[in-house]
């Protein structure tokens, strides 16, 4: 699902959307039935924002950790 041009668009970002946007549906409509679809709207917005400045697990750096790690079975 990841752009090949861009790897902060992921599903992550998706997921961190769309949980802002229940978050503000709920708020919104706790608020006041006409602030729902705004309050949506915000809670995407800010969870679209989330999604993005929150840095991107790269995969290399989990394996060069995971090679500084000392061998749990290794006995000598």
């Amino acid at each position: 699902m990841s752009q090949p041009g861009n790897s902060r668009v992921n599903s992550r970002l998706w997921l961190f959307a769309g949980i802002g946007a229940v978050i503000g549906a709920i708020a919104g409509f706790l608020m006041g039935a006409p602030l729902t679809i705004p309050f949506l709207i915000l809670g995407f917005t800010l969870g679209t924002g989330l999604g993005w400045i929150l840095p991107v697990a790269d995969s290399s750096a989990a394996d060069s950790a995971a090679e500084d790690r000392p061998d749990p079975t290794d006995n000598s």
